[in-house]
């Protein structure tokens, strides 16, 4: 599993879900988003998401946990670099 692959094509595929997402689960989701950033960022924050749904689907919660934590703090002090 590849965390800094975009996700491409599969987009489409989960985007053709948004017909299945109750209204109540759109809007909280939608009011988490200030909707003000660049295609880049989504697209970023895309794959970092699908990383994380896999994760949470094919292993254990506490495998996932320090999974997760591991790689914000990898991606915040070795990839992301001013």
């Amino acid at each position: 599993m590849n965390i800094d692959v975009r996700v491409g094509g599969a987009r489409n595929q989960f985007a053709a879900q948004i017909v299945n997402i109750q209204s109540s689960t759109f809007e909280s989701i939608d009011g988490m988003f200030i909707g003000d950033e660049t295609t880049d960022f989504y697209e970023g924050l895309l794959a970092g998401v699908a990383f994380a749904y896999q994760l949470l689907k094919t292993t254990s919660p506490k495998i996932t946990d320090n999974y997760l934590g591991a790689t914000i703090s990898y991606i915040s002090g070795e990839k992301y670099k001013k």
